[in-house]
């Protein structure tokens, strides 16, 4: 029995021992690299004893994805920006659509020009068909409705203590799947801006002023005499008369345009 409890002793004796060693070991290990204040608080993070360079780096961009700090303000703006400039490409490329179909030496139809509807958000252009005839609308549509969610992710991204890691590592790849997007989008919506230029197709109209202006006398009494119908009634008539629209320029430099029906 006393051999039992000597050989139990010795056995927890050695034990501690290889705890006062490892613990040696680890407090020369931190001090050799000065990370931490505490080797056993390694939940704390503590930098302000470097003076380096890089530990100012290091201290900067902590502190910056740092959920308490400008982080997330930062990415707030980045967001709130990025939603703004989609949104503004979406609605102009959508009230210019109708004009550049008319430009085409074609016209177009009905459908594709005076009974083109304009949803009054992005989200709500995902379903209208209209955001689909033309790939690079859909595209942009798609990029402007993304752009909501990314306001919400980009504001996780600055990590913080009450966030999942999921949660947090979840934002940061929906986030650059949708920059991703975007940066793609942005080269055709280039190349789009300079083929109208070449088109010379000016700026939509901004009011019902500069509508009724390219409006000629004899397609205007035609809409006219539609006032009293629904908007169904309305679209079956003009689809009806299967008529082909085109805008024609008044004179050399004019960028004022008459719609026609050339069907």
């Amino acid at each position: 029995m006393v051999g039992l409890a000597n050989h139990t002793c010795h056995g927890i004796s050695n034990d501690v021992q290889v705890i006062v060693e490892l613990r040696e070991i680890l407090e020369q290990l931190f001090e050799t690299f000065p990370v931490f204040d505490d080797p056993f608080e390694l939940h704390e993070p503590n930098f302000s004893i470097s003076s380096e360079p890089a530990g100012a780096f290091v201290r900067g961009r902590l502190a910056f994805i740092d959920s308490q700090s400008f982080g997330v303000f930062f990415m707030t703006v980045v967001g709130m920006a990025i939603k703004l400039y989609w949104g503004e490409i979406e609605k102009h490329l959508r009230s210019t659509a109708p004009y550049i179909a008319m430009a085409s030496d074609r016209g177009a139809t009905a459908d594709h020009s005076v009974l083109v509807r304009m949803p009054s958000h992005p989200v709500v252009g995902l379903a209208y068909g209209s955001s689909w005839r033309q790939p690079l609308l859909g595209f942009v549509t798609v990029n402007a409705a993304l752009s909501e969610v990314l306001v919400i992710t980009l504001n996780t991204v600055p990590f913080s203590t009450s966030t999942a890691y999921v949660a947090f590592e979840l934002s940061v790849y929906i986030s650059a799947g949708i920059l991703a997007l975007m940066i793609a989008a942005v080269p055709l919506v280039i190349v789009w801006g300079l083929r109208r230029r070449r088109k010379a197709v000016g700026n939509p109209p901004g009011c019902i002023a500069q509508v009724l202006a390219l409006v000629d006398d004899e397609l205007r009494s035609s809409f006219g005499d539609l006032k009293e119908l629904d908007s169904t009634q309305r679209d079956r008539v003009v689809q009806s008369w299967k008529c082909r629209y085109s805008l024609v320029g008044r004179g050399h430099g004019d960028r004022n345009i008459v719609a026609r029906c050339s069907g």
